[in-house]
């Protein structure tokens, strides 16, 4: 799909006239102005849209920041959607999918809108630069703390400890092949959330 069409379908959802629940949209190889402006227009459509529920982007060239960026701003306003996919089309390295900018940007959203899964096309460490390796692992982390449901525990003052015990357990017994320092990272975040949690 070309950006025209993109930019049609958008400006549909914006006026209200696409009432879908799962949508995927494709782009073939297209100049980085032209991506940026179709994921652009998706993005200031969705800050609007009561529907959707599922969005897939997939992209031949890689994702630009100030698309990015724009997509996680409109993200912290949209409370509908559930899951939200980028992916990038064999024939890039995985590095290359998202800038450490737009990880930052991704990971900011995820503090604001706990209900949103976030799936990106799988990364590699190998090769890729620290910097860009530590905005992706603090995105995930904030992806982990998502799943064991900060949103519900910070939704109240009145949380019970019991609570925050379960979702410490929660990361702490996750299924999920990690590292340990990416589990304590996991673990010490949600407890600088509520240092109560610890005392007796």
């Amino acid at each position: 799909m070309g950006t025209g069409k993109w930019l049609d379908l958008a400006d549909g959802i914006r006026l209200g006239n696409c009432n879908i629940r799962i949508l995927s949209l494709g782009m073939q190889r297209r100049t980085m102005v032209e991506s940026t402006d179709a994921v652009k227009g998706v993005a200031s459509a969705i800050q609007l849209d009561h529907n959707l529920e599922h969005l897939t982007l997939t992209m031949e060239n890689v994702f630009t920041d100030e698309g990015c960026v724009a997509l996680a701003e409109a993200l912290t306003v949209n409370k509908t959607l559930r899951r939200i996919t980028l992916y990038l089309r064999p024939g890039h390295r995985t590095q290359d999918l998202l800038s450490a900018r737009a990880y930052d940007a991704f990971s900011a959203m995820l503090r604001i809108n706990t209900s949103l899964v976030l799936d990106l096309t799988p990364f590699e460490d190998a090769g890729a630069a620290q910097r860009l390796v530590d905005s992706r692992n603090q995105m995930r982390i904030e992806q982990r703390l998502n799943r064991v449901g900060r949103g519900r525990l910070l939704s109240s003052s009145q949380t019970p400890r019991k609570e925050w015990v379960d979702a410490l357990d929660e990361l702490n017994s996750s299924g999920v092949d990690e590292t340990p320092e990416f589990n304590i990272s996991c673990l010490y975040s949600l407890l600088r959330l509520n240092p109560a949690t610890c005392m007796s």
